[in-house]
């Protein structure tokens, strides 16, 4: 079968196919109905419950995607690969129930189920799912309902109109079904006002590279999001080469910058970490043989080797809250095919305690004053034309120096009432980091935590932690150190191990384990070893360091006050 998607098949094929395509659609017609890919199915004594129906868990993400149409999309998707009049003849039924629901007075729904409804997500993928229910209509020669026609006009009126546009990815889902309504519509000469297209135009010219930094990266603090774009991007190229060639133009190149970013934060074997709210499973393809790079007008610095051994993420600073965590300053790490320090995720759309304990500051790789998370500051969505060049707090990556066999990265992270701290990362290639953190203002002493891998399990003895795989072989050894002055000695933290959780996949946890320091000074001194490499570190009073690599004749001396200031300065 080969439909005619009016050169707009990746915005209304709203759902792909899988190997599961035919089974998920006769679960459907059985009334066993797939939400979501990640989410179980709901079954249903009668289909003309579903618009209605409550859940004891995530009702809002449940509720979203009934109303988005996916049990629509995935019908359809079962009619394209079999010419089935049975799944298509579902389709209607479905669209035809929730069109008569929809005009009841006195639907059996909650205020928060009504917003969903009539939000901005749902009128999106349900315009997109109604184009695709007109592209068979129109293979399989059936006429076109009117009523269909005039939902479809109504969902364009609500996409078209500035007072529903949202910011972010939001706004790129009213853009992207609102391109896709209008290719179809003018695929098959129907008639819609003028301003649908003026409206878009104008939108599109503004916000195609509005949620992307100078450097590349979208700045909803999440890799998932990020790829969103790239995924929105690629789906309106062709389509904006029949509406506005200046447009096309400007969307491919900011696919070419967007994807320039997506290799880099993905791993070398292709996994993409589920960093802020980004879902857990999320691939790209392998990205192999690339350099560390400092994204400066990103706060971000990733850490990488020409082998594709070790990855690793560094990061402080946003230009919106949106999808943000509690993380600035965080490192999370990746060593030979295995996640040694993770993000914990993103669980679900709900405001549980398990949904907000995951973005607190102690869930991520970072340092803070005893007891106190990071206080994210806000942006005004109702306002228009937001500025997004600026960082929103004081929060942010200060520098990036390759030193040759060492690279270094340095982070102010500003977000605490009592202090802010500057976090030092130093890389000596391949396999040793070392963390120095260092409290500026008034503090009680600090907190660091370090967020496990799941197939890890942490060993504490006195300052240090060995990580072992799960055959028992150490991988990883994280030990404090503290100055001395020769004089006095003091005895680094000792290491605790706390219980945690990550997003194994949507809304729904694992069990983790987190490496808890505290200490009553005002720094931090950490070294990562990786591997069998063993390394020795004399730490003197006026913060220099010798450092002694087992397998490696050179000592390297490291003046930390001294690199802070060159880095700064550069």
């Amino acid at each position: 079968m080969k439909l005619n998607f009016f050169n707009a098949e990746k915005i209304i094929r709203l759902t792909p196919f899988t190997k599961d395509t035919i089974s998920i659609a006769d679960q459907i017609l059985e009334n066993n109905v797939k939400i979501f890919p990640t989410l179980p199915n709901v079954q249903v004594s009668d289909m003309n419950n579903l618009w209605w129906i409550r859940f004891s868990s995530a009702q809002s993400t449940y509720s979203l995607y009934i109303y988005a149409f996916y049990p629509v999309s995935y019908l359809l998707n079962a009619y394209e690969l079999t010419e089935k009049e049975i799944y298509l003849d579902k389709a209607m039924s479905l669209v035809e129930s929730f069109v008569c629901w929809s005009l009841e007075k006195n639907k059996k729904i909650n205020k928060k189920m009504k917003g969903i409804l009539l939000g901005d997500h749902a009128f999106s993928n349900r315009t997109q799912s109604l184009c695709y229910l007109i592209v068979c209509l129109v293979y399989s020669k059936r006429t076109i309902p009117d009523y269909i026609i005039n939902l479809l006009l109504y969902n364009g009126e609500y996409l078209a109109d500035i007072k529903n546009y949202s910011h972010y990815n939001h706004g790129l889902m009213m853009d992207l079904a609102l391109l896709g309504l209008l290719n179809t519509f003018d695929g098959l000469n129907i008639e819609y006002p003028t301003h649908f297209k003026k409206n878009l135009i104008s939108r599109l010219s503004y916000s195609i590279s509005r949620d992307l930094t100078k450097d590349g990266v979208h700045i909803e603090n999440s890799p998932g999001y990020h790829f969103w774009l790239l995924s929105f991007l690629k789906k309106v190229i062709d389509p904006l080469s029949n509406l506005d060639g200046s447009l096309h133009q400007k969307a491919t190149k900011v696919l070419t910058k967007a994807s320039t970013y997506a290799k880099l934060i993905s791993r070398p074997n292709g996994t993409v970490p589920a960093i802020g709210d980004t879902h857990a499973g999320l691939k790209y393809k392998p990205s192999k043989g690339l350099r560390s790079q400092f994204l400066k007008d990103a706060n971000k610095v990733i850490f990488r080797d020409m082998n594709d051994e070790v990855w690793a993420y560094f990061s402080s600073g946003y230009k919106t809250h949106v999808h943000k965590h509690g993380d600035n300053g965080v490192f999370n790490l990746y060593y030979k095919g295995r996640d040694i320090l993770i993000d914990p995720g993103f669980l679900n759309y709900e405001k549980s305690e398990n949904s907000l304990r995951i973005r607190n500051t102690a869930f991520h790789n970072t340092v803070r004053p005893k007891g106190e998370d990071q206080k994210i500051r806000t942006v005004d969505l109702s306002l228009d034309n937001i500025d997004y060049s600026k960082n929103i707090s004081d929060s942010k990556i200060l520098g990036y120096r390759n030193l040759g066999d060492i690279e270094v990265s340095i982070a102010k992270i500003a977000d605490y009432d009592s202090c802010f701290i500057i976090r030092m990362i130093i890389w000596l290639r391949p396999n040793f980091f070392l963390i120095y953190d260092k409290a500026e203002g008034n503090t009680h002493g600090l907190e660091q935590f370090f967020h496990i891998g799941s197939s890890i399990t942490p060993i504490p003895s006195g300052s240090k932690v060995n990580l072992l795989n799960s055959n028992g072989v150490n991988i990883c050894q994280i030990e404090q150190f503290k100055f001395q002055d020769g004089k006095v000695c003091t005895t680094p933290s000792e290491a605790r191990i706390k219980s945690g959780f990550f997003a194994k996949k949507f809304n729904e946890k694992e069990s983790s384990n987190r490496i808890f320091y505290e200490t009553n000074d005002n720094y931090f001194l950490t070294s990562i070893q990786l591997g069998d490499e063993k390394l020795k570190i004399d730490a003197h009073a006026d913060v220099t360091l010798k450092v002694d690599i087992e397998s490696s004749i050179k000592k390297i001396k490291l003046d930390l006050n001294n690199i802070k200031s060159k880095i700064i300065s550069s």
